[in-house]
């Protein structure tokens, strides 16, 4: 089982790679629906600091469904927001039961990232959204390849208008061309950098090896990094109320296969120069039962607790899947 499953994760591996080049062909539907299965139990280690809450297996007979790699769940875990890396916004309600757990997806509605003329970029060059947050109103969207964040204005049904680029240029930083942008988080009031966003590029490391990250604004980029280890790459980023940064991470080779890992960082700590190194909550490979994990956002029930909600890129290939994997971290103080 395992020598099967080392198989599919190698496929994966080759899909990336492939689809960077092909598109997915998607066929559209005029009103897309989202068939859900739950997930029902998840192995973590024993004196995790998660708690396994629940989880879906997500498909959709709209082909532009897939390809999911930024993500945010709003407090009490209601609605999701998502983007994919062919440049389109996904977003949708989530019910729940009495304790918490995803039962299903409804009211999908799904719409181009477009340019500002309308129209689709028509490729990766311009159109790799990789990276979501939320604020109010306004999504913002990282892009890799071309590296910026975009803003747009959300409208009627929570769809995005036309966008406007609002950080510097990321060009002189000299970041990866297919490594770049992968993350973006916008730090909250109790961090040292509130308003600003954190981002973190998937793999373009520095002198000593480790993840280039950068401190945000409309007028400066000011770099630090995040201790690399284990041949793991960053694919998201998210923070807590706290203002700790947390982040989703992805290792996959011919001889390791595929896992996920994902880590805390003392938030107090980001400035420009410093190198974080962190707390890993947890890890995990495909005999876990993950897939190629790329999106995380941190939210609150309502009961207070946070939650991390992981969700997988399936690179619109049918051996793969998209997988919605939710975790309550357990904090001092909470029940």
């Amino acid at each position: 089982m395992k020598r099967k499953l080392r198989i599919l994760a190698l496929a994966g591996c080759a899909a990336l790679a492939l689809h960077a080049v092909m598109g997915s062909g998607a066929a559209q539907v005029a009103n897309p629906q989202v068939i859900s299965s739950r997930i029902s139990s998840f192995p973590l280690a024993e004196g995790s600091p998660l708690t396994f809450v629940g989880g879906l297996k997500l498909t959709s007979e709209d082909g532009r469904f897939g390809g999911i790699s930024g993500l945010r769940l709003s407090d009490n875990g209601s609605r999701i927001d998502m983007v994919t890396d062919e440049a389109n916004w996904m977003t949708a309600e989530v019910q729940r039961n009495t304790g918490g757990a995803a039962t299903g997806i409804s009211n999908l509605r799904i719409k181009c990232l477009c340019k500002t003329d309308g129209t689709p970029y028509g490729g990766k060059h311009w159109g790799d959204s990789e990276a979501l947050e939320i604020s109010g109103s306004t999504a913002y969207v990282g892009f890799e390849r071309l590296n910026r964040i975009n803003a747009y204005d959300l409208g009627e049904n929570r769809l995005p208008g036309k966008p406007r680029t609002i950080s510097p240029p990321f060009k002189p930083l000299r970041i990866a061309y297919n490594e770049g942008l992968e993350s973006i988080a916008l730090a909250p009031k109790a961090s040292p950098v509130a308003g600003k966003f954190v981002a973190i590029a998937e793999h373009s490391p520095n002198a000593s090896g480790d993840h280039r990250a950068f401190i945000v604004d409309q007028k400066n980029i000011r770099e630090f990094s995040i201790k690399a280890s284990d041949e793991f790459w960053v694919t998201d980023a998210t923070f807590l109320e706290n203002g700790d940064l947390v982040i989703l991470e992805r290792r996959f080779g011919w001889s390791i296969g595929l896992d996920m890992r994902i880590r805390r960082f003392d938030g107090s700590k980001i400035a420009p120069g410093a190198t974080l190194d962190g707390e890993v909550l947890m890890q995990a490979s495909l005999t876990d039962g993950i897939d190629n994990m790329e999106g995380i956002s941190a939210w609150t029930n309502g009961r207070g607790q946070t939650v991390l909600s992981v969700i997988s890129d399936d690179n619109f290939k049918s051996f793969q899947r998209t997988i919605l994997l939710e975790f309550v971290l357990n904090e001092k103080g909470q029940s």
